[in-house]
């Protein structure tokens, strides 16, 4: 049986419909909790790479995912399964997350201090106007 997306689109191969699965059965599970700036910008080349870095030492079928999530203005990214290679890749997503606005996606140059996060200067002062001016950043 061909999966869903190859009826609509036959000239696809199945080996490249196992990234587009990757990203959805994730996005559908665990994705939500990351900030919307970093769904738009980085998540979606982030779960192609480890796809494609598990397809070739034949893990993609054991890893799994527990929890994805932002914590200090970081990524955090809870896996089994992987090798490391996909280590790798995580740890290069997590240093990209730490200088990405978690708004919007556009390169941060604010953290925020209580709630940790990256901010660019337009979101961090729509940020600082909503919280009636109580929000301290420091620049990176």
């Amino acid at each position: 049986m061909r999966h869903g997306c190859l009826n609509f689109y036959p000239n696809i191969r199945e080996e490249e419909v196992k990234i587009y699965d990757l990203y959805e059965e994730l996005a559908e599970s665990v994705l939500w909790e990351l900030p919307y700036g970093w769904k738009k910008t980085f998540v979606e080349p982030m779960c192609e790479e480890l796809s494609e870095a598990l397809s070739k030492a034949g893990l993609l079928e054991d890893y799994g995912v527990l929890q994805a999530k932002e914590k200090y203005g970081c990524l955090r990214w809870y896996d089994y399964g992987g090798n490391s290679e996909t280590d790798e890749i995580i740890c290069k997503y997590e240093d990209i997350s730490e200088h990405t606005c978690v708004y919007c996606g556009a390169p941060a140059t604010k953290m925020s201090q209580g709630y940790i996060a990256p901010w660019c200067d337009a979101c961090a002062e729509e940020y600082q106007q909503r919280c009636h001016g109580k929000v301290q950043f420091i620049d990176l």
